[in-house]
């Protein structure tokens, strides 16, 4: 998971980072926490990032209308704002944000943050799709497995396949929902539709089948585990 800070006090944003680090929920995996001091320097960044905490008062613009921009680049990032003043908490709602956070921060607060932002990524997110025409989303739900073949990435759907321009590590890079597992070099797959697992051997649904690589196998079935504990 990469986490963006948006804080333009220095000290806030690095005692915040250390509080998101020891208060997010441990089946969270954190990849990256930045700081960025203004709005233009974190919209200006390539990164993908699966959460976002906005300062509602930033140097160069609002946090609100900062999110509205990213909201344009990542529709399904999580946004939770940050503010000393509670009359910015009637902004957010077109950024669909999860939480306001009153400063100053309590541990409490962000902890129950932390673990609604957890039962959001483990729910249906968005899986943005670069096929022949315009991008377009689909339910992670929808998605069996993704797969590279050669120079080309395959997502096979419910309801057939598609092929994307996007790579592999892009897709691994992007997809935040828990249920999915990368089982190989060139194969990730989606839990929900394991039908059994024999082994290194996966079976989906509909009969089809997948391999899981020997050096992956002991985080996989500890993965799968938890998926199952949660969602079986």
């Amino acid at each position: 998971m990469n986490i963006a800070i948006c804080e333009d006090n220095e000290m806030e944003a690095v005692q915040l980072k250390l509080e998101i680090e020891n208060y997010m929920p441990k089946s969270i995996v954190i990849s990256d926490i930045d700081i960025f001091n203004d709005a233009a320097s974190f919209l200006g960044s390539k990164k993908v990032y699966d959460l976002v905490v906005f300062d509602c008062s930033l140097p160069d613009m609002d946090g609100v209308s900062a999110a509205k921009l990213y909201r344009k680049k990542n529709p399904v990032a999580v946004i939770i704002f940050v503010t000393a003043f509670i009359e910015y908490a009637t902004g957010g709602y077109e950024v669909e944000a999860l939480r306001y956070l009153l400063k100053p921060i309590s541990k409490e607060k962000l902890s129950e943050a932390l673990i609604a932002f957890e039962n959001k990524i483990r729910s249906e997110c968005m899986v943005e799709i670069r096929g022949q025409h315009e991008p377009y989303y689909v339910k992670s739900t929808d998605i069996m497995y993704i797969e590279s073949v050669g120079r080309r990435t395959i997502v096979r759907l419910e309801d057939g396949d598609v092929e994307s321009h996007k790579s592999l590590a892009a897709f691994e890079q992007e997809i935040r929902c828990t249920a999915f597992f990368k089982t190989r070099r060139q194969f990730i797959v989606n839990m929900k539709y394991i039908r059994k697992k024999e082994g290194n051997e996966l079976y989906f649904q509909n009969g089809e089948r997948a391999t899981i690589s020997r050096r992956r196998l002991a985080e996989f079935n500890e993965k799968y585990a938890s998926y199952l504990k949660f969602n079986g």
